[in-house]
């Protein structure tokens, strides 16, 4: 069941009639879960205990979702199972793609940027075929601005670093389209 007090942990694919939910089970703790809407289809992944087990987000275009696990990685994993049947669980064996201290999670130009301390870090996630994003990610931005947000859209982010005089944020966009070579707009 979906956690009551969230309602907004329901996400869809944009790609399949799947969506990923997460809440406590029948047995106390917490758990993530994957259905297909129009089959019923379904995978879980508990969690054998209190800590969450949320879903970030959809890739878009994709059935392969981002989910964070109990320690706050963040793994990738393609659900496209659910449309004809999974012999393993894909949430079992998802990839870790992005370390706990990565927040903030969009999409801008064909990848995923995050925030990780301060600095702005894009990641395409083409990676997952080899293994080896948790090493691929690329530094876009550095001196951003504590506890403000990041926005993209289209290929444009918009974050907000520490200004020269160290007092105030000063925003910044960048395009993502043409990273990590070209320098905030």
């Amino acid at each position: 069941s979906n956690a009551p007090s969230l309602p907004s942990s329901g996400l869809w694919s944009d790609a399949a009639l799947l969506v990923a939910y997460w809440g406590t089970n029948s047995r106390g703790t917490t758990a993530l879960a994957v259905t297909n809407a129009a089959s019923g289809m379904s995978v879980t992944l508990d969690s054998g205990g209190s800590a969450p087990l949320a879903p970030v987000a959809w890739e878009p275009g994709t059935t392969r979702l981002l989910y964070r696990d109990v320690t706050g990685l963040v793994r990738l994993a393609d659900l496209s199972c659910l449309n004809s049947g999974c012999g393993d669980n894909p949430l079992d064996n998802g990839q870790p793609v992005i370390p706990a201290t990565g927040t903030d999670l969009q999409f801008s130009a064909g990848r995923v940027i995050y925030r990780d301390g301060d600095r702005l870090q894009m990641l395409d996630l083409s990676c997952s075929a080899a293994g080896t994003c948790m090493e691929s990610a690329q530094t876009a931005a550095s001196g951003l601005a504590p506890d403000t947000p990041i926005h993209g859209a289209g290929s444009l982010v918009a974050y907000s670093i520490i200004s020269e005089d160290g007092s105030t944020p000063a925003v910044q966009i960048a395009d993502m389209a043409c990273q990590p070579d070209c320098p905030a707009l």
